[in-house]
This record gives C-alpha cells, sequence and structure tokens, in this order.
C-alpha cells in the first residue's frame, strides 16, 4: 500500500464525524472532540468540505471522506 493510501486509512480509522454545528460564521464540523471550518488542519489533512453528512479532508492528492456516524 503506497504511503499516501496508508496515511488516508489510518486518519480514516482514528477520525469518526459526529455532527455539524452552524453559526453567523456558517458550517463547523465536529470530528471526534474537535470542531473545524473549512481550511483547518487535522492531523497533516485540510478540512475542504463540509456537506450534510459527510466530510471531505485532503493532503496532496489525497483524499479522504468521513461519513456521519450512524445514530448521527
Amino acid at each position: 500500500m503506497p504511503a499516501e493510501e496508508s496515511a488516508a486509512s489510518a486518519f480514516r480509522n482514528a477520525h469518526q464525524f459526529i455532527g455539524i454545528l452552524t453559526d453567523e460564521l456558517g458550517s463547523s464540523a465536529i470530528v471526534g472532540d474537535v470542531c473545524l471550518r473549512v481550511g483547518d488542519v487535522l492531523d497533516g489533512f485540510v478540512l475542504v468540505s463540509i456537506g450534510d453528512r459527510v466530510v471531505v479532508f485532503a493532503r496532496g492528492k489525497t483524499r479522504v471522506e468521513l461519513g456521519l456516524s450512524k445514530g448521527n
């Protein structure tokens, strides 16, 4: 497994998308116990988009999608 795929897999396994907060500044994603906005960095991956049920992180050409946890 190439290094980037391995890093993406490790990132996906280490983090859980919990939900979305919306305020006057826009949307924030709750990933684990961290609240993030687009452009924030988590373990070397940049949050590039927040959707209704998925968030997307990127590092270089590697993209990682985290779906909303079951029950949320």
